[in-house]
């Protein structure tokens, strides 16, 4: 990577690296699939959809409106809960990406105040004591040529690390000479291992090591400012790094109702595929001998299918849409 005043020479793809964070799921445009996508990842809400379906089939001994109604209700508490909850996270990134620092402008010759969102590989900033690190820094300098850390919010540890200037001999008004390179390892998690070096107005080569390093997330102590070259921005800084991806989640309390769900459809199948069978088993033996029954014919294999549907809809109380309509409804209520 290049830094220093010379600023056509960053390569492009360091240039277009941004220090803005999106930890939020939506937009505005890809709220409503996105959202309804993953509401059919839940197996009961599958299940649900099957029984609506079932419902509007000629055959149903029950009216569909009231089962569309209340299948409606659930998926739009859900979608309408998930909304807001990401609202909160974007308001939380907006005031993180928002948040002001000093950065090196090379036309006003000085610190400037500017956002975290704006600061790019390369540039050079200055962190006042107390105050959090934007990005990940190369440590260059501070009036006492070290300083104290707080890394509590990456890593948990409530002790101070001691971190170094690499080279004594620069100030703060060496910011606007200063240009080269630095070649360092790519991005990764690890908190406690970081190497490399850097060339800098055409000396030798320079060694850097872990104790030059400044994670973003960290706060200054014992130190009036520090100043350091951007390393990494964004989702390729060590705190983001840190951040695992985490699959599809759901509350103790949804899983213990998923699990008993899956207990009732089982019992509720097992009683279906009796009642069915029965049905026919009767039918075909005694039914045929009745001429009153409207119809005695023998069932054969199409009729017991459109009679298993018809007993599936019949017996579909069993498992409680009404159960996830409360829920989700609690669950909006707790979120206002």
């Amino acid at each position: 990577m290049f830094f220093g005043r010379y600023l056509k020479q960053r390569m492009e793809s360091q240039h277009k690296k941004t220090n803005k964070i999106v930890t939020s799921h939506y937009t505005n445009s890809n709220w409503f699939p996105k959202s309804l996508l993953k509401q059919f990842k839940k197996p009961v809400n599958n299940y649900f959809l099957l029984i609506t379906i079932l419902h509007f089939l000629p055959f149903s001994p029950k009216k569909p409106a009231t089962q569309l109604g209340t299948f409606l209700a659930v998926i739009l508490f859900s979608m309408i809960r998930e909304l807001y909850e990401d609202k909160i996270k974007q308001m939380v990134d907006s005031k993180t990406n928002d948040t002001p620092c000093n950065k090196y402008e090379y036309g006003w010759i000085s610190f400037q105040e500017k956002t975290w969102k704006e600061v790019r590989v390369g540039d050079i900033v200055a962190v006042s004591q107390g105050e959090e690190v934007p990005a990940d820094l190369l440590f260059i300098h501070s009036p006492t040529n070290n300083a104290f850390v707080d890394t509590s919010n990456m890593d948990g540890e409530t002790g101070l690390k001691q971190k170094f200037v690499f080279k004594n001999d620069i100030n703060r008004d060496d910011c606007h000479y200063l240009q080269g390179q630095i070649h360092c390892e790519p991005p990764n998690s690890t908190l406690d291992r970081w190497s490399g070096f850097m060339m800098m107005n055409s000396s030798k080569l320079i060694d850097l090591t872990i104790k030059n390093f400044v994670p973003r997330g960290c706060i200054i102590h014992d130190t009036p400012f520090i100043i350091g070259i951007v390393l990494y921005v964004g989702k390729d800084t060590k705190i983001n790094q840190n951040m695992k991806l985490t699959r599809f989640k759901e509350s103790w309390l949804i899983q213990a109702m998923n699990k008993t769900t899956y207990t009732v459809f089982l019992l509720q199948f097992i009683l279906i595929i009796v009642i069915s069978l029965q049905t026919v088993f009767w039918q075909n033996n005694v039914g045929v001998t009745q001429p009153q029954l409207e119809h005695p014919n023998r069932i054969y294999v199409n009729e017991w299918v459109v009679g298993f549907l018809v007993t599936l809809i019949s017996y579909s109380h069993l498992i409680p849409i009404s159960l996830y309509v409360a829920v989700e409804m609690l669950k909006v209520i707790l979120v206002w």
